[in-house]
């Protein structure tokens, strides 16, 4: 038998006629090792997770002679104190280690082994800085005793591998940049597919097929090119949506149409008809508001809150703050409550004109990404349309902020296949930033950050190129400075700085995206 068992290629094997084993938490093993005496351990590694004790136990007790366990450098996650509890605490009934609620050992290891383990092998805390200073002159005095094993060698069956349904994310915001909705629509369905959590529809929404959905936080998309007329993803090989473009037209109908008919509620309504149904009510509480004189702000009996808000503000400030349009209603949305289905999810939309270009930013307290979020998205890209022209202004982006974005289950599968249609298609997005020239001078690395438009040098970076890990620390410092936006352009220039620093190390030529001549004629 070959041992260490596991993670043989990450451990270093020494004296294995020493019972010792040194654990060395999150210090560089590489440090720990020029410190000791190599024939005072058998075995020395890294033990950078609580999850990793259950490896410990399973390289151990396959070849059982290691009697003492020393725990040294830096506890960085906590996991030598979580050692050091499993050795004086033991484990629960369910083998969770007893003060230690998030990490189990595995249940294939058998408590009859996990008792031997803790009865036999001492741990001995070393822990620290001030410890690792006298590590060496204290590892001399570890001791090496006559191998015994004290137990019979086992090794036990691996745990099953956990299915993975979503991958760890950022929980607060999620940003997705697209050029068209098409391209945002099958983004949106790969992030919440890959990394949103399983949780519970809204009382009134459960339904046999869907008894949960997957969701994101406060998912941000921002559309910067869609044409609100040409409306791309409806034609072509591939169909991105799961409706057509008459179906759209339809949705139009009821997004623009002031008159709610027998709905509870109408985003036309609440936007170009607001409170209609309470104005008799507003002009007896506010006699003195003469609401008559604006009477072309109220052509339907409501509030137009997009002409008499949005356009009327920004056509005379084009940097106002107000230009909004709520669609929520506190007397009828919030108190007294009532069903969810009820309330809109699109809450509130604001405009600003900047650069020249009007952005529309607009909120979903809730959205159903796989059969709504789309067509939220075009009507919404619309109404920007509408807007601008009646502003004399250029389109800017379409942002929108969707609370809690999710699929439900019953759509998960559909959206699966959407996002593996689309597998071949590459998401590019631009820096806003800037782009990045990277030269060597003799032996220095300089870098560059242009203006978007490439006719401005922002700012520069450089370092001597022959310096130990030179562009790490480039790296370190363009981050710093907040140069780079996106991860595209990051992985980008971490390639192009690495690719300079080897060639001036190397006495060779660099140009920027050409590979390097390592081997001439």
């Amino acid at each position: 038998m070959q041992w260490p068992i596991y993670f043989k290629d990450r451990l270093e094997v020494s004296n294995l006629n020493s019972p010792n084993a040194i654990c060395c938490l999150w210090t560089p093993k590489e440090l720990i090792r020029s410190m000791v005496d190599s024939s005072q351990y058998a075995i020395l590694g890294q033990l950078y997770t609580k999850k990793g004790i259950n490896y410990i136990l399973r390289n151990i007790l396959a070849n059982p002679f290691i009697t003492r366990i020393y725990l040294v450098g830096n506890d960085l996650m906590g996991s030598g104190e979580a050692l050091l509890k499993f050795k004086q605490n033991g484990v629960t009934s369910d083998k969770t280690i007893v003060g230690e609620n998030d990490i189990q050992i595995d249940k294939e290891i058998p408590v009859e082994a996990i008792h031997a383990f803790r009865k036999n092998v001492e741990i001995v805390d070393l822990r620290g800085a001030e410890n690792l200073k006298g590590l060496g002159k204290a590892s001399k005095s570890f001791g090496v005793s006559p191998r015994k094993k004290w137990r019979k060698p086992e090794i036990f069956p691996d745990p099953p591998k956990p299915q993975i349904t979503s991958y760890p994310a950022e929980i607060g915001l999620t940003k997705i940049v697209a050029t068209t909705i098409a391209d945002g629509y099958v983004q949106v369905l790969r992030h919440i597919l890959a990394f949103g959590i399983t949780s519970q529809p809204m009382i009134g929404y459960v339904s046999e097929t869907s008894s949960s959905l997957k969701e994101l936080l406060n998912l941000s998309v921002v559309i910067t090119s869609e044409d609100s007329l040409l409306r791309q993803g409806f034609g072509g090989q591939v169909k991105v949506f799961n409706f057509s473009s008459s179906d759209l037209e339809n949705y139009y109908k009821g997004f623009f149409n002031y008159n709610r008919g027998t709905e509870d509620y109408t985003y036309g309504e609440r936007l170009f008809n607001y409170g209609h149904d309470q104005m008799e009510d507003l002009k007896k509480a506010y006699p003195f508001l003469k609401i008559s004189r604006f009477n072309k702000l109220f052509p339907h009996g409501g509030f137009d809150q997009v002409a008499g808000s949005i356009v009327r503000k920004l056509s005379k400030f084009p940097y106002d703050k107000g230009a909004i349009a709520l669609l929520g209603n506190v007397a009828s949305d919030i108190f007294p409550q009532r069903p969810p289905k009820k309330t809109p999810c699109l809450f509130l939309i604001q405009c600003q004109i900047y650069q020249g270009k009007l952005n529309l930013t607009a909120y979903f307290r809730s959205n159903d990404m796989y059969n709504a979020w789309p067509l939220n998205a075009f009507a919404l890209r619309k109404l920007q349309g509408e807007i601008s022209q009646k502003l004399h202004c250029q389109l800017g982006p379409l942002i929108t902020i969707s609370n809690m974005a999710h699929i439900y289950e019953h759509n998960l599968a559909d959206a699966q296949k959407i996002v593996d249609a689309n597998l071949d298609k590459t998401f590019c997005s631009w820096d806003s930033c800037g782009n990045f020239i990277v030269a060597v001078d003799k032996s220095t690395v300089v870098v560059k950050l242009i203006s978007p438009e490439g006719n401005t040098e922002l700012r520069s970076w450089s370092m001597d190129g022959k310096v130990p890990n030179a562009s790490r620390e480039l790296c370190t410092t363009i981050e710093k400075d907040l140069g780079v936006s996106t991860i595209g352009n990051a992985m980008y220039l971490g390639r192009q700085l690495e690719r300079a620093e080897t060639a001036v190390k190397l006495g060779i030529e660099y140009r920027q995206d050409n590979p390097l001549e390592l081997f001439t004629c």
